[in-house]
């Protein structure tokens, strides 16, 4: 049933450090899952400022000569850095793909491959998201003439308590982004996020109908979602559906359901299972004619790994 797991390391406050995936494959002589004989192939470590927030990701291709995970002689091959705004927020993630000169990660010479740069309202609430991928003619990056290469503008409508992300992945003949002539849903997908009592719903569109606009009756749906979640925000019970139905609602008897997955968390917050059930004839969550696929154990590392 388990063909691989995520296993996590945390530090002394319970905070996520770090995570490696461990295949079937790599099981061990014993063949069992979770064993001192399990190997691990690739993963990745987090680090946290002192808000509490993750400033760096280190992503590891594989262990190294010293046999321990997440210390300085693992193989890297990637870096992101973030960095916050006065309110906390996020104002920049930026992803290194090299080392620079000096052959040594996470030094100012490392080689920036694309950064994203974040603008909320006066809410706080997030308005842009733009990916720069080249440093321009002038080979600098942090200069205005970065070259833009997607665009993802939010926008809110609090009567209905919606949020619609607008991806876009090339500008129109403009030659300018976040302008009206933008080829939307090419980078990404556009999605419609709902606040609803129990949780929240989101429905994904595919592309923007006969009439080649987005936002109007015609835009063409291609999966719903549904998500609840625990007092520390972890989701537990997540549908994708093919439709909420005529009546417009969510989770009720009209609905066309694909499948389910319920995640259970241990009371530490270490261990997490996912099961995966398509739904039977019925097209409900949590009857008896659903039918179990898959599962997915993650959780706190071997001793031996680290």
């Amino acid at each position: 049933m388990f063909s691989y797991y995520d296993a996590f390391k945390y530090d002394a406050q319970n905070r996520l450090m770090g995570t490696v995936t461990v295949r079937e494959e790599n099981y061990g002589s014993d063949g069992i899952r979770r064993t001192a004989d399990d190997i691990a192939t690739g993963g990745w470590i987090q680090y946290y400022n002192a808000d509490v927030k993750i400033e760096r990701k280190d992503f590891l291709l594989s262990i190294g000569e010293d046999g321990t995970w997440f210390t300085e002689d693992d193989t890297y091959s990637g870096v992101e850095k973030t960095t916050f705004n006065a309110q906390g927020d996020i104002d920049q993630i930026m992803t290194f793909n090299a080392k620079g000169a000096d052959e040594t990660w996470n030094t100012s010479d490392d080689v920036l491959q694309t950064r994203k740069q974040f603008s909320y309202d006066a809410n706080n609430r997030l308005l842009d998201e733009v990916t720069y991928a080249d440093s321009g003619e002038d080979n600098t990056w942090f200069t205005q003439d970065d070259v833009e290469s997607a665009r993802t503008q939010i926008r809110y409508d609090d009567v209905t308590q919606t949020r619609t992300d607008l991806p876009s992945a090339s500008f129109g003949e403009d030659g300018e982004f976040g302008t009206s002539d933008d080829v939307i849903g090419g980078y990404g997908a556009v999605r419609k996020i709902y606040t609803l009592q129990d949780g929240e719903g989101q429905i994904i569109y595919s592309n923007a109908g006969e009439d080649g606009l987005w936002l109007t009756e015609d835009d063409v749906i291609s999966a719903y979602y549904y998500y609840e979640y625990d007092a520390q925000g972890r989701d537990t019970i997540s549908y994708t559906l093919k439709s909420i139905g005529a009546d417009g609602l969510w989770l009720t008897e009209d609905d066309e359901g694909l499948f389910l997955r319920l995640s259970t968390h241990s009371a530490d917050i270490n261990y997490v299972t996912e099961t995966r059930y398509d739904l039977g004839e019925d097209g409900r969550g949590l009857t008896a004619d659903d039918t179990k696929k898959s599962q997915r154990l993650q959780g706190s590392l071997p001793a031996n790994l680290f």
